[in-house]
């Protein structure tokens, strides 16, 4: 099981930026195959259904970023727990949790991928979604600031067990956010097992670079992937 997130429509990159630069053709030119990332937390947002008679249901979802070591192009992605495909995401009750630290991660992928390859490469009878565990890491910029460890196997398909020799890169992801209001859901975030999923959308890194932090703009952004996008429920 997993969240598939199809896209209405991404960015289009820009197809012309000056013909007397080089580096600026390369980038209009789309990104490239390479092995050293940057990976950047977004927002953490907190699913919940109410059940009659019962215990409410409990998701969460992380949207994150990964650009290129340069910083020139970057892609969206989402973990989602696997309780999320029972909660009806436009009719549950969702709150931010968390937005974007100014601070990204280094890591390395073990082959060069495009940014959007965390997933696999797309084409026919390609695999968007990959199983993954995310847990609580480190504090290192004060209490307001958490790491969130996401573990991503390479392979897809139902797995119940992931190692490093498992993931598409040389460790784990580790995604900074900002908690917002209470957070405590974050806190009792001990290995929690789920689904990567890759949106398809990749777009100049400075796309939204200017909202980085933004707690309004996290606000537009998760308004258009529930109302200007199409969720589905993958079983």
């Amino acid at each position: 099981m997993g969240l598939c997130l199809y896209a209405c429509a991404g960015p289009t990159p820009t197809n012309v930026l000056s013909a007397d630069n080089e580096v600026e053709e390369a980038m209009a030119d789309g990104p490239t195959p390479e092995t050293r990332f940057q990976a950047w937390g977004e927002a953490v947002y907190g699913l919940t259904r109410d059940v009659p008679g019962q215990n409410p249901i409990h998701g969460l979802v992380v949207l994150f970023q990964i650009s290129d070591a340069n910083r020139e192009w970057a892609s969206w992605y989402y973990f989602n727990t696997d309780l999320v495909p029972d909660i009806e995401l436009l009719g549950s009750t969702h709150e931010v949790l968390a937005e974007g630290h100014k601070s990204g991660s280094h890591f390395v992928a073990k082959k060069p991928m495009r940014v959007d390859e965390l997933c696999g490469t797309a084409g026919a009878g390609s695999v968007s979604f990959r199983r993954a565990v995310i847990q609580k890491g480190h504090q290192h910029f004060g209490k307001d600031v958490t790491e969130l460890s996401l573990f991503i196997h390479a392979a897809p398909g139902m797995t119940s067990q992931i190692s490093v020799d498992d993931l598409p890169t040389t460790r784990p992801l580790h995604l900074n956010i900002k908690r917002i209001g209470d957070a405590s859901a974050l806190d009792d975030l001990k290995i929690v097992f789920g689904w990567v999923t890759a949106t398809g959308i990749y777009e100049k890194f400075n796309f939204m670079w200017p909202y980085h932090n933004s707690h309004e703009k996290l606000k537009s952004f998760e308004q258009t992937l529930t109302t200007g996008s199409s969720w589905v429920m993958r079983q």
